[in-house]
């Protein structure tokens, strides 16, 4: 029992010496970063000095031999004549246009002749359909087919329903 306690008095004493180092080293850093703070610090940062290349003169003739041949080759590009010909283009393509009207089955533009004579017969009618329109609207209104004209696709039961009338089966 007498061994347990001189243990633990131990393990204390450790501990206690611990953390007087801890909080020395702390009270040290504190006072370190005060100084700092006062003064401009022990340490100069900044530097004074150019950066200076070793192969700077070296860059610089290449970078100018560089820039020498580019200028030649862009004379010789801007001196150099046209190869393609646009005459010899346009005649080409005019044989193949021959060509293609001679071997078709139909004239060209026939398909949009074809259209548009469709476009003709279409636009003459929106004033029928503005009629119809407003004769399913008078009919949905009233909720009364007109006799002698019932619609395409109803039946008795459709109709009944849209009276609000009951269908019995």
């Amino acid at each position: 029992l007498l061994h347990i306690f001189f243990c633990l008095l131990k393990c204390i004493k450790l501990e206690n010496d611990r953390l007087s180092v801890i909080e020395r080293d702390n009270r040290l850093l504190v006072e370190k970063m005060s100084y700092i703070m006062r003064t401009t610090g022990r340490i100069d940062n900044k530097n004074d000095y150019e950066a200076k290349s070793l192969n700077r003169r070296k860059r610089e003739q290449e970078l100018l031999r560089m820039t020498k041949e580019n200028h030649a080759i862009l004379g010789r590009i801007t001196n150099c004549k046209p190869q393609y010909k646009v005459q010899k283009w346009d005649e080409d393509w005019q044989k193949a246009v021959e060509y293609m009207n001679s071997i078709a089955r139909y004239p060209r533009g026939f398909c949009s002749l074809q259209n548009q004579k469709k476009q003709k017969y279409t636009k003459r009618t929106p004033k029928r359909d503005k009629q119809k329109t407003n004769h399913l609207k008078d009919v949905c209104l009233t909720d009364k087919p007109e006799k002698g004209k019932e619609r395409k696709g109803t039946t008795n039961e459709h109709q009944s329903e849209n009276q609000g009338g009951k269908v019995s089966k």
